[in-house]
């Protein structure tokens, strides 16, 4: 049967929570199979049912929300669950596991190897297929972790705080619908759409610029990596296959010690001759130049003041003088 695993965050306690067919009620209050003692969590916050071999994850209309891989649900609308899936409520993190059903409707399956072969090839190539995508994950806020997607049919998707958005980061820095992904000419654009707080791509401010592999993206205060697998596998190959760095050219005098005389005449091996090079013109020495004495406000004032003195003494030995 399946079960949830909940965990809080910050502790290492781990609850399992088995359901039959009738599903699990999820919330604060005493009625609920899974209860979570938080106040910010609603009395009846979401529930899941059993509709023959899926399970469904549904928000009752919560306040704060119910999360599916970092994705918000709408109310009242079925989400299919996965084994793997991770709900988060508030501080709690209800992980969905469905191993023993996945064991047992592999020993029903018919285990011809061919068959199960090509099973194991169509999960590998879809794994495969979503990971080579190019895409974008949140780094900070909230949503961290959170991704989208670009598949090849998409040639524009909207990211933005409203719900109609195609990527939806409900951060308040964030604009209802603040910046688009646009799919051409085989390349991918960040466009902003007017948003507030602007959309920043490596520190620059936007309005419509391509994205490469790395690219960071700023909404605001909500930082996004933008991933090409592709294109990064493509410098990589670039990398490998760049031509090596040319060997110095072989100078006449070190191809006549290594060949010898016959070579050295060209004699019957169809060689053109090694043109000499011109020795190169010698450089005219360069005009000395005449420094400046620059002195400082300092020493222009101490000479100065020496002067003086000679002067004071010149007066007082004409005047001994004199007298």
């Amino acid at each position: 049967m399946p079960k949830l695993v909940v965990t809080e965050q910050g502790s290492d306690k781990k609850e399992n929570f088995e359901f039959k067919y009738e599903g699990i009620n999820i919330g604060r209050s005493e009625e609920n199979e899974i209860k979570l003692l938080h106040s910010e969590i609603s009395r009846k916050h979401a529930k899941i049912i059993v509709s023959g071999s899926n399970c469904f994850l549904i928000d009752l209309g919560s306040g704060n929300g119910t999360f599916l891989n970092g994705t918000r649900l709408k109310p009242n609308e079925q989400a299919l669950l996965r084994h793997g899936d991770m709900i988060a409520i508030e501080n709690y993190n209800l992980n969905f596991n469905q191993l023993d059903e996945m064991l047992a409707s592999s020993f029903n399956e018919v285990t011809d190897s061919d068959i199960l072969e090509v099973k194991l090839l169509k999960k590998v190539l879809r794994a495969i297929d979503k990971e080579s995508m190019p895409g974008l994950e949140v780094q900070n806020g909230n949503f961290i972790g959170k991704k989208f997607f670009i598949a090849e049919d998409i040639s524009e998707a909207v990211i933005g705080r409203d719900d109609t958005a195609d990527f939806d980061i409900k951060e308040y820095v964030i604009s209802r619908q603040h910046a688009k992904i646009i799919r051409e000419g085989g390349e991918i654009f960040i466009q902003d759409l007017n948003s507030k707080n602007g959309t920043f791509l490596n520190n620059r401010r936007v309005a419509k610029e391509a994205l490469h592999d790395g690219d960071r993206i700023a909404l605001g205060t909500v930082v996004l990596i933008f991933r090409d697998p592709k294109e990064a596998s493509l410098q990589a190959i670039r990398a490998k296959a760049a031509p090596a760095p040319e060997a110095p050219a072989v100078k006449e005098t070190e191809v006549k010690e290594a060949t010898g005389p016959a070579i050295e005449a060209g004699e019957g091996l169809g060689f053109e001759e090694i043109e000499k090079e011109e020795p190169p013109e010698e450089y005219p020495t360069p005009a000395p130049r005449k420094e400046r004495i620059k002195l400082s406000f300092v020493e222009i004032g101490m000479i100065g003041f020496g002067i003086l003195i000679l002067i004071f003494a010149l007066i007082a030995l004409i005047n001994l003088i004199l007298k």
